[in-house]
C-alpha cells in the first residue's frame, strides 16, 4: 500500500474521531478551574492536612501556571506539590510544564480509577458532560394557599407546592408584575425550550420567591420586615414545598397568586437513546437506587457501543476497504466482484479458504484483509460486546492511531503490546466494562454477587468515569 492508502486510513481515523455521538468531555487543560470542585473532593484527606492559604495557592497555580512570588511556588512545591502528586519538578524546565504533570496526574489518577467519588461532584459532572446538560432559570407561579394564624387576622401563614413544569410557567405579558420583577426577568432573559421530560435536577440553593407587589420589593427573604420563617424544601425534583409567616402589613394582604419562584433547571436533549438510558440511570442514582442506576447504565454503554458499530460498519469501514482495494489492485470488473464476495455473508470456512487462495493474486491482501475480517467481525451481532466487539473498536483505533504517527509503515501492529500494558487506558476501558458486564449478567441471572459487586454506588460512579474516558478515546484524546 502506497501513500494514497495511508491517506485513506487516516482519514478513517479522522470520521471515527469526529463521530456526532462523541462528545468534548474532559478539559482539565483548557480551563482547569472548571474543575476546582472536583480536584477538592477527590484530594479532600490530604488537602485538609494542608494550610488552606497553601491550598488557594495551588489553585491559583492551576489556573495561570506561576504564583505572584518565586518564594510563594517554592514553598507550594515543596510542601504540597511534590509531597502529594509526587512530581519529580527538578526534572521539568518550568513551572508550566510542572503546572502540565500536576493536570495529567490529575487526570490519571480518576481514570484509572484510583480515587473515589465520595461526594458525588465527578459523576453529576461526567454525566452532564456526557449529556450536554445546559442550565436554565425558570420562573413558576408559586403559593397560593394560607391562612390567618392569629385572631386579629394580621399574620398570614403561607404554605403550597410549587409545581416545576410546563403549565405553571408564568407568562411573562402579566402586568401584574411589578417593575422591579420585570426587571429581573428582563435582566436574565432565558427563552430555553426545556422539555420537562429531560430535567437531570434543579438547584434548591438558586431558588428564591419574588413577589408582583412593589411595596415588598422585588424578592422575599428571610431579611425582610414582614417575612419570617421561610423556608425552601426541595421535595423531588419537579416539586418544592414553600412556607412563610407574612405579618404586620396593615392587617390586609391578597394573597392569591401574589408570589411566583425560580429555580436554575439542569436539562439535556436526547438525540440518542442511550442518552435517555444514561439520564435515567442518574435519576436512580440521585434517588439512591444504585442497583438500578448501574444496570441501566450498562444498558446505555451497551447501546452506545452497538451504535458506534453499526455507524463505523456501514459508513466507514465498507468504504475505506473499497477505496483500499481500488487504490492497490486498480477498479474493473474483477475486483468490483471481489469486494462484493468480501463484503458477504458468506461461512468463515468458506471465505477462509477463498481469501487463501487470493492471496497469491492479489500480492499485499492480507493488510487490507485485515480490515475486511473486521468488518465481517463488526456485522456478527451473537459477538460478545466487550470480549470481542469493545475489543476490535480499541484495535482499529489502536492500528490507524499507529498509521497517523508513522504514515509510511502500513503494517498491522502486534495487539499484544497494546494490551500487554494492564495499566493502560485501553486496558482500563477494556478490562473494567467486561468485568462489569459479568456482573450486570449475574444479577440477570440471580447469581450471587461478591461484597465488591455488591457496592452499586462505586460501581455506577467507575462506570460513568470509563465510559467518559471511552468517549475520549473515539475522540482521539488518551487521558493517560
Amino acid at each position: 500500500m502506497n501513500q494514497k492508502s495511508s491517506s485513506i486510513l487516516i482519514g478513517l481515523l479522522d470520521e471515527i474521531n469526529n463521530l456526532k455521538q462523541n462528545k468534548k468531555i474532559w478539559m482539565i487543560k483548557e480551563n482547569p478551574a472548571l474543575y476546582f470542585s472536583i480536584i477538592k473532593d477527590l484530594y479532600n484527606e490530604k488537602f485538609s492536612e494542608i494550610d488552606n492559604s497553601l491550598v488557594q495557592n495551588f489553585f491559583t497555580f492551576l489556573s495561570h501556571g506561576k504564583l505572584p512570588s518565586g518564594s510563594d511556588y517554592k514553598n507550594l512545591r515543596d510542601q504540597l506539590i511534590i509531597p502529594i502528586f509526587e512530581i519529580k519538578t527538578s526534572k521539568l524546565s518550568d513551572s508550566s510544564e510542572v503546572r502540565d504533570a500536576i493536570l495529567n496526574k490529575i487526570t490519571h489518577q480518576i481514570f484509572s480509577l484510583n480515587l473515589s467519588d465520595e461526594n458525588c461532584t465527578l459523576t453529576n459532572f461526567l454525566i452532564c458532560r456526557l449529556l450536554d446538560a445546559k442550565v436554565a432559570c425558570k420562573y413558576f407561579y408559586g403559593p397560593s394557599n394560607n391562612y390567618y394564624t392569629d385572631q386579629y387576622r394580621e399574620n398570614l401563614r403561607f404554605i403550597d407546592n410549587i409545581q416545576i413544569n410546563k403549565l405553571n410557567e408564568i407568562n411573562l405579558d402579566d402586568r401584574k408584575f411589578s417593575s422591579e420583577v420585570l426587571e429581573e426577568i428582563v435582566c436574565k432573559p432565558d427563552l430555553d425550550l426545556i422539555n420537562y421530560q429531560n430535567i437531570l435536577y434543579t438547584d434548591e440553593n438558586s431558588a428564591k420567591l419574588l413577589t408582583y407587589d412593589s411595596f415588598l420589593e422585588s424578592r422575599i427573604t428571610d431579611n425582610d420586615n414582614n417575612v419570617t420563617n421561610l423556608e425552601v424544601i426541595k421535595n423531588n425534583e419537579t416539586d418544592y414545598i414553600v412556607t412563610f409567616d407574612f405579618n404586620e402589613y396593615q392587617g390586609q394582604y391578597l394573597a392569591t397568586s401574589d408570589f411566583f419562584f425560580s429555580v436554575e433547571i439542569t436539562h439535556y436533549v436526547d438525540t440518542e437513546i442511550w442518552e435517555t438510558y444514561i439520564a435515567d440511570s442518574f435519576r436512580n442514582y440521585q434517588n439512591s437506587n444504585y442497583k438500578l442506576a448501574f444496570l441501566l447504565g450498562f444498558i446505555a454503554i451497551e447501546s452506545f457501543i452497538e451504535n458506534i458499530i453499526y455507524t463505523i460498519k456501514t459508513k466507514f469501514l465498507r468504504k475505506t476497504v473499497r477505496e483500499l482495494y481500488y487504490e492497490q489492485y486498480g477498479m474493473d470488473g474483477l475486483t468490483f466482484k471481489e469486494l462484493q464476495y468480501f463484503f458477504s455473508d458468506s461461512p468463515n470456512e468458506e471465505f477462509q479458504k477463498e481469501t487463501n487462495q487470493l492471496k497469491y493474486e492479489r500480492k499485499g491482501l492480507d493488510n487490507i484483509l485485515w480490515y475486511v475480517n473486521l468488518y465481517r467481525n463488526f456485522s456478527n451481532d451473537q459477538r460478545n460486546l466487550t470480549k470481542d466487539k469493545l475489543k476490535d473498536i480499541i484495535k482499529l483505533i489502536s492500528q490507524l492511531s499507529h498509521i497517523n504517527s508513522n504514515p509510511t509503515d502500513l503494517t498491522i501492529i502486534d495487539f499484544g503490546q497494546v494490551f500487554g500494558n494492564q495499566s493502560s487506558i485501553e486496558n482500563v476501558i477494556l478490562n473494567t466494562l467486561t468485568k462489569y458486564s459479568e456482573t450486570r449478567n449475574k444479577l440477570a441471572h440471580g447469581s450471587e454477587l461478591s461484597e465488591e459487586e455488591r457496592d452499586f454506588r462505586h460501581l455506577y460512579s467507575n462506570l460513568i468515569i470509563v465510559f467518559a474516558a471511552f468517549i475520549e478515546y473515539l475522540n482521539g484524546k488518551i487521558l493517560y
